[in-house]
């Protein structure tokens, strides 16, 4: 287990794109573990891609997915429900702690229903 002071806290700056509210990017394949802690009531997606560009720069998770622009949603382990990952995390006016897979995943973005729910990423080497 890591210990706690290597953890790095990840406050989310929420931008809104078409209507969704997008997340900064995160670059997370430095780091084996990302936590996601969410509050409030509403939808959280998180969206990862593969990508390794030359000059590390991550794709637009605002615009459409395209082969030259690959991401997905992924599965999200909910760490307040045993034996539960889930695609959405909706806290329902509570918390909710989950953790990303991010074994190849490069970058991450999350996207929120509405700004009623709030996250922020942690993140740990796990050195």
């Amino acid at each position: 287990m890591a210990n706690p002071r290597d953890t790095k806290k990840i406050p989310i700056t929420w931008t809104t794109v078409g209507g969704t509210d997008y997340s900064q990017v995160i670059k997370c394949n430095d780091f084996r573990d990302v936590g996601i802690t969410a509050v409030g009531s509403g939808d959280i997606i998180v969206l990862a891609s593969k990508e390794k560009r030359p000059d590390e720069s991550p794709v637009d998770f605002t615009i459409t997915s395209t082969i030259d622009n690959a991401y997905a949603s992924v599965v999200i382990a909910d760490e307040t429900t045993p034996n539960t990952y889930v695609n959405t995390i909706n806290p329902s006016g509570g918390t909710i702690l989950a953790e990303v897979n991010t074994n190849l995943v490069t970058f991450i973005c999350l996207t929120r229903s509405r700004n009623t729910v709030d996250a922020y990423i942690s993140v740990c080497d796990n050195s």
